[in-house]
C-alpha cells in the first residue's frame, strides 16, 4: 500500500483548511467460487476541528458478496 500523509493544500484566509492524502485503503479478495469480501479501512479522518489524525484501527467497514455465473 502506498501511503500518502495528509498534506495541507493552500487556501484562502477565510476558507477552512484543505488536506490532501491517502483517507481510505481497501482490499478486494475474489475465490474461484465467486465469493467476494471487500473491505475497507479509515486511514485518516478529521477531528473536531478539521486537522487530520490517524482513524482507529476499528474504522472497518466489510462486504460479502457473490458473483454471479451471469458476468
Amino acid at each position: 500500500m502506498i501511503l500518502v500523509p495528509p498534506l495541507k493544500v493552500s487556501s484562502t484566509p477565510d476558507a477552512p483548511p484543505a488536506f490532501y492524502g491517502t483517507r481510505l485503503a481497501q482490499v478486494i479478495l475474489v475465490r474461484r467460487n465467486g465469493r467476494v469480501t471487500f473491505v475497507e479501512r479509515d486511514v485518516w479522518t478529521l477531528d473536531d476541528q478539521g486537522a487530520p489524525v490517524r482513524a482507529s484501527a476499528t474504522d472497518v467497514r466489510s462486504f460479502r458478496f457473490h458473483l454471479g455465473s451471469n458476468l
